[in-house]
Parts: structure tokens; sequence; C-alpha cells
């Protein structure tokens, strides 16, 4: 299986693995990146939160592991109305976006903000790298729209969890969808359980199979990691 979004728990000292299973691992934070050193196996995500600051050093920090970091991506930024200065957030994710194309990385995004701001930065890296929307939660209509506009959204298990409109409908999605468990925590076991049920569930609401599902998880990960722009 793929999980597309998972954070590493702040006890663990090394990633755990597990067979048969590929992680996008994302960070939000600098400190956390030294955790990827010697994993060979993972896509390992370099992000941060709107939130932070001395964005010049952590610019060139992200910079500076992708160049190092085969399996290197950006993830996860973006923009998070709940924090101050919006146009500042839209300014440096527009900067980390353009370090992404450089070095023709993948970006997984946070957005908490409109669709109109989501499109516009989508549609500048349209057909130049691979993009993600993780934990989209929004309506069926604008997915299809950011797909067009190049981004590939990202579900989690709080669709199903919380009854959302769009878990409803997600059968109604006649686009790509990536599966992740956006996962924080530190059971190893409870995790492996919460990423098959997930699955499982968009199996039965998209009246596929599990094993279709699956294989068509490794395809998008494969194409993610092996071609620029996603296809």
């Amino acid at each position: 299986m793929i999980d597309f979004h998972r954070h590493f728990h702040p006890s663990y000292d090394k990633l755990p693995r597990h067979e048969n299973l590929t992680i996008w691992w994302a960070t939000t934070d600098p400190l956390e990146y030294g955790m990827y050193t010697g994993d060979n196996r993972s896509p390992h995500g370099y992000g941060i939160l709107p939130k932070a600051g001395s964005e010049e050093k952590i610019v060139r920090s992200i910079e500076e592991r992708l160049i190092e970091d085969d399996l290197g991506y950006i993830g996860e930024i973006g923009i998070d109305r709940r924090f101050e200065n919006i146009e500042r957030q839209t300014e440096f994710t527009y900067v980390l976006l353009e370090i992404a194309i450089a070095h023709l990385r993948p970006v997984a995004f946070h957005f908490n903000t409109d669709i109109p701001t989501v499109l516009n930065i989508c549609r500048s890296a349209k057909n130049k790298i691979p993009m993600i929307f993780h934990n989209y939660t929004g309506s069926v209509e604008s997915a299809k729209e950011l797909y067009a506009s190049g981004i590939f959204i990202s579900i989690g298990p709080r669709l199903w969890k919380k009854e959302t409109k769009l878990g409803k409908r997600i059968d109604e999605l006649s686009i790509p969808v990536l599966l992740e468990t956006d996962y924080t925590g530190d059971d190893e076991k409870e995790y492996l359980r919460l990423l098959e049920e997930h699955y499982r569930w968009f199996a039965r609401r998209t009246g596929a199979s599990f094993d279709s599902i699956v294989e068509k998880q490794h395809e998008l990960s494969s194409l993610f990691q092996n071609h620029p722009a996603g296809g």
C-alpha cells in the first residue's frame, strides 16, 4: 500500500518501516529533517508550517536538503488563514514552489484558504511538477477543477470518521484520488489498521476492488517519484 501523507511521532528516533508499504513522510519543522538520515526507501518531505518565521534560512535549508536527498520533496507547505499575514504566507509558498520546480520535485500542500488562491498557485506550476493537496475535504466540483489545474487531491480518514459531504459523494469523483492517513501517533498496529480501513472504505464507496485500489496508488506513487510532471 501507499500512504501519501504521514508524520512521525516526536518520540521516534528513526523512521518505522513496514513491508509492502511506502510512506510519503511529511514534516512541518526543520528540526524534524534529521529523521531521514539513513533511510533510502521512503519519500522525504521537507516542510514548514505557515506560522513559522526566519523564512530565508528555512528556504536555504530546504533547498540544501533537496540537493543532497534524491528522495526529497517539499511538504508540507501552504497557506492557512488561521495564522497571520496571508500575503506573506502566499509569497513564501510561491518561493518554495519555484524551488520545487527548479529541482523537479513534488510538492504536498496544506491549504486552508479560498479555492481561487489555490487554483492560481496550481496553474503556475501545472505540468512542471507533481502537486498534492493534502487532506482535502472540499467539494467534488472543486476537486475536479483543482485536478484540471494540475493538482491531485489526497483524502484521509476524516472523510468517513466525520461523515463529511465529500465522503458521502466520493463515488462522484471521476479523477485520480490519493489516499493518506495524516497519522501523527506512535502506535504502529493502530496505524496499519487505520490505513487498511481507509483503503477498504474507499474501495466500497467507489465500487472498486481493494487490490485495484492498491495497484492504482502504487502506480501514482511511482509516477510522482519518477516523472517530474506526474504524468
